[in-house]
């Protein structure tokens, strides 16, 4: 009798709804209340609940582990350096496209760039910018980066313990 759906198959599905799973579960935070509750406000105005700030931004992360372990377990430290970048560049392109954004508001106020309030309000729109994961792309490339340091250390270490030299994969 033969199978209807191959075990590559049935593994990636099994993989995709824990991730689903995941995600869903982090997205019922903004369910939950507490002293710290309510919407970060300021004279720039008023955003969502820190509640759905945290499920989106935490949604996020999630949805970006798979791939972290996957180069962590599947390539040498060097690859985990060139992804640590690529997400670091993404990140960086997420800020300036905020960096823009305010800057275009800040052109259409009467106040101008004399704005007291311009770092609060760049901040204030990061951490609104649930759309992309801006701030999850750089903790991600830096924390790759970082470990590829480590572990090309280790490595190094290693091998000067065994008498040998360090491969250059």
């Amino acid at each position: 009798m033969r199978q209807l759906i191959s075990p590559l198959t049935r593994h990636l599905l099994l993989r995709a709804i824990g991730l689903s799973g995941g995600v869903l579960a982090i997205l019922q935070l903004r369910h939950l209340s507490g002293p710290w509750s309510g919407a970060l406000c300021g004279p720039w105005g008023c955003g969502p609940t820190l509640e759905a700030l945290l499920a989106c931004h935490l949604a996020w992360i999630v949805l970006l582990t798979p791939g972290l372990i996957y180069v962590c377990r599947r390539c040498q430290p060097q690859t985990w350096q060139r992804v640590g970048r690529a997400l670091l560049g993404l990140g960086g392109l997420g800020l300036l496209f905020v960096a823009i954004q305010v800057g275009v508001d800040v052109s259409r106020s009467a106040s101008g760039w004399e704005n007291p309030w311009l770092p609060q309000r760049f901040l204030f729109r990061l951490a609104g910018l649930v759309e992309l994961p801006t701030v999850q792309l750089i903790v991600s490339g830096a924390a790759l980066m970082v470990a590829a340091r480590l572990r090309r250390g280790n490595l190094g270490a290693a091998a000067e313990l065994s008498g040998s030299a360090p491969s250059a994969h």
